[in-house]
């Protein structure tokens, strides 16, 4: 009766033993289900938070490519942009140098993996910027008077040098820079006149003045207000607030989308090459 009695009490203490192990390896489980479902949104922030910053540097790239052209051409005017994203990609003869004005991993936004979206003159897409753009300098201004001193100075300076780009597209849309807040909203999705560029037929033959990603997600970054990656328009002259590097845009060596194998900033065939500012004034050391 003895023996009996022992052996059930010490298989129920082996059962009891059983659960508390079977109930601590469940919480174990479980607390790595949850941590691997907590750090996943974590993870994703941060690969977009790397593919924006690599958007905004690649999408700066082409938008100064597109001037520089303009500027190869004789100058920023509506005759002298680039119709096509293709003709970025052209060979160029400067001080007997034979250059290219932009990488080919540039022309690939990293956020879809395909082109960039042109923006051409008469895009409704410049008035939205436009007006993105004039107000977070209107809110910048007012924070600055508060300041005072340098900082005023800063963005009165930004307003009087607004990209030539910007300027000309909304002069050829008939758009008064100075009125832009004054333009219903409503309006914003109605293509504009373009002088001297008809926007019926094919639309793509109007001129290119910027780019913007195809994207449709929510922006990370404070880019002038605009919330969406397909509202970021990308022109010459304007620098992203989070992006303090800039590097020379036009370079030598092969085209896009070939090898590139030499030390970039050496002057040599696929290095970086300094050119006048004259051609390219958003490079370093051009002011």
């Amino acid at each position: 009766m003895l023996k009996r009695s022992c052996n059930k009490q010490f298989s129920a203490r082996n059962e009891n033993g059983y659960a508390l192990l079977a109930m601590l390896a469940g919480l174990t489980i479980a607390l790595v289900v949850l941590a691997a479902a907590a750090a996943k949104p974590s993870v994703r922030f941060e690969s977009q938070r790397e593919n924006e910053e690599e958007m905004m540097y690649r999408a700066v790239q082409v938008a100064n490519a597109i001037q520089s052209y303009a500027m190869l051409k004789g100058g920023v005017t509506p005759q002298n942009l680039p119709t096509k994203m293709e003709e970025l990609a052209d060979e160029f003869n400067i001080n007997g140098k034979k250059l290219h004005l932009v990488r080919g991993s540039a022309m690939k936004d990293p956020l879809t993996n395909e082109d960039w979206k042109p923006v051409r003159l008469g895009d409704p897409m410049v008035k939205t910027f436009l007006r993105a753009y004039m107000q977070e300098l209107a809110k910048k201004q007012t924070e600055a008077m508060a300041s005072g001193g340098a900082a005023m100075a800063a963005v009165a300076q930004q307003q009087q040098g607004l990209p030539p780009l910007l300027v000309m597209a909304a002069q050829t849309a008939g758009i008064d820079i100075n009125k832009i807040n004054a333009i219903s909203e409503e309006d914003d999705d109605k293509p504009t006149t373009a002088s001297g560029f008809s926007l019926g037929g094919d639309s793509d033959s109007r001129p290119i003045i910027g780019v913007i990603s195809k994207s449709k997600k929510q922006m990370i970054r404070n880019y002038y207000g605009i919330e969406s990656y397909e509202k970021a328009l990308f022109v010459a002259g304007i620098q992203p607030n989070t992006m303090s590097y800039q590097m020379p845009l036009i370079i030598g060596g092969p085209a896009p989308g070939t090898t590139d194998t030499t030390t970039p900033g050496t002057g040599s065939p696929g290095g970086f090459t300094k050119v006048p500012c004259s051609v390219n004034p958003n490079q370093r050391g051009c002011s």
